[in-house]
């Protein structure tokens, strides 16, 4: 698992696409046995917005087969028609459509000149392609089939520099007469299909990709496929790595797919972004270093770094090192943790351990001294503060919002009393009611009832800051709580969670 996220990221298994083809040779018979189903799970790297490999899993009766699909595989596979399964152009548009499922990105910039050559005498900078996707129910067979359509707008220039083609091959602002070979003009390739909902019935297709990976029966998949390395093909354009995709989406503001802004969305991959952090630094190992951790009366802490690996022949060539300090001691509720940067060392985090005489999660005082490292810390390097907690429970504060979270900080003097809530303060009595909700009289939920009162009261107060907490399979989850209010009755509140 460590060295897939390393090669591809992480999955986004909500974002699965799922189809279903019947086997039509078997004539009389309807089982689920004769169908195949096909599962598409997009991965996406930490810190790139832009989907570069799938797992595709095939599932035939008892057997299950999987594979890996990259997005550089393209240069393996000869050119023609988007529509042909073995096509470089049909896998170029296969990833184009998993990043509009999972990214919303629906415009792409064409990188590599060889591909789609029906699109000729035009430099690559000036070709785009846009995804266009429309469901429907599917009609006759079963109400459970989605119905999907692909497209792609081609856009041609055959005169880049004309006064009626501005900034190259502007198409948005195209006046060519209709068909005019020398100017812009553009033409759609689309192909449509259906695909299972995640119910039954229905014929559907899907992407079975290739890539390295392992059979099994039963079920399930069996033995240890990794994604492939990269091997460079011989049908991609000279100019361009080979080891990249030949397009990028286009976030330039010029009418396309703005930044992911759905807050669930902005929490799991702050939390996702914790998570790779935590494991490539191994802090967990520098955690079980710590002695007796479990009746250690004083806060151990250490920081968390990112180094960069400067090759002195080729400083394109740099790779990022992330690893942990020394740990370091404070006293029984607070740890001021030291360290050193400089132009190939950065703070990435700190982590510090809370003993049993106080709560498990971050304190308020955590949160203010969070939003402080930040502003003096440069981004992105810097990404938040871990707590390993007394009981084994670890948790991470990330800052979503920078401009609210710098708001926020300006009412340290006004809510904070020490390392807690000030009592008095609208935020410390919020943050006591949502405590008293959630433990209910019971103490030993003391706490659970604290990290949910203290997510409630961040997300309350627009702080920009959000708590993640680790699961029991080791990855860091956001805890979002809502505060609702009835407007009829406003003492009476309602707290629920939310982007499970």
């Amino acid at each position: 698992m460590e060295q897939t996220v390393k090669q591809i990221g992480y999955p986004r298994w909500d974002k699965m696409l799922a189809s279903k083809k019947k086997d039509n040779t078997k004539a009389g018979r309807n089982s689920s046995a004769d169908s195949t189903y096909i599962y598409n799970i997009p991965f996406v790297r930490e810190n790139e917005n832009y989907v570069n490999a799938s797992l595709n899993l095939k599932i035939t009766g008892a057997d299950t087969t999987f594979g890996y699909s990259c997005d550089w595989q393209y240069q393996n596979k000869t050119h023609g028609s988007p529509n042909v399964d073995s096509t470089a152009e049909r896998h170029a548009v296969y990833f184009m459509i998993l990043d509009h499922l999972t990214l919303g990105h629906t415009q792409f910039t064409l990188l590599d000149s060889n591909l789609f050559p029906a699109i000729t005498n035009v430099t690559s900078a000036n070709r785009r392609i846009r995804i266009e996707i429309t469901a429907g129910k599917y009609v006759g067979r079963s109400s459970e089939m989605q119905y999907f359509n692909y497209c792609e707008n081609l856009y041609h220039c055959g005169a880049p520099t004309s006064l009626d083609c501005r900034n190259g091959c502007d198409f948005l602002h195209c006046n060519a007469p209709a068909n005019s070979p020398l100017y812009c003009y553009g033409f759609q390739v689309c192909y449509d299909g259906w695909y299972d909902d995640g119910n039954t019935g229905g014929d559907g297709g899907g992407y079975e990709g290739e890539g390295s990976g392992a059979g099994g029966n039963g079920g399930s998949g069996s033995g240890g496929g990794t994604p492939p390395n990269c091997t460079p093909g011989h049908h991609r354009s000279a100019q361009y790595p080979p080891c990249e995709p030949g397009w990028i989406p286009e976030e330039d503001g010029g009418g396309n797919t703005p930044p992911n802004t759905n807050p669930c969305d902005v929490a799991k991959g702050t939390a996702r972004k914790m998570d790779t952090l935590y494991m490539k630094s191994n802090a967990d190992s520098v955690v079980n270093s710590i002695p007796n951790l479990a009746t250690e009366t004083k806060e151990k802490g250490f920081p968390i770094y990112v180094k960069f690996n400067i090759n002195p022949n080729n400083v394109h060539d740099t790779t990022f090192v992330d690893s942990c300090g020394t740990v370091q001691t404070g006293n029984d509720s607070s740890i001021y943790i030291s360290f050193t940067t400089s132009n190939l060392r950065k703070l990435a985090a700190t982590l510090h351990t809370h003993p049993k005489i106080g709560y498990a999660a971050q304190s308020a005082n955590d949160i203010y001294t969070l939003i402080e490292t930040a502003a003096t810390e440069p981004a992105p390097y810097f990404k938040g503060n871990f707590v390993a907690a007394y009981n084994g429970d670890k948790y991470a504060i990330t800052i979503t919002d920078p401009v609210k979270a710098a708001a926020f900080y300006n009412t340290k003097n006004q809510f904070l009393n020490g390392a807690d809530w000030d009592k008095n303060s609208i935020i410390g009595k919020a943050f006591k009611k949502a405590y008293d909700y959630f433990e209910n009289g019971d103490s030993t939920k003391r706490n659970y009832a604290y990290e949910m009162a203290l997510s409630a009261v961040l997300k309350q107060f627009d702080t920009g800051v959000i708590l993640s907490k680790k699961d029991a399979i080791g990855n860091f989850k956001p805890i979002v709580v809502n505060t609702i209010i009835n407007p009829r009755r406003p003492r009476k509140i309602i707290y629920a969670q939310d982007c499970l």
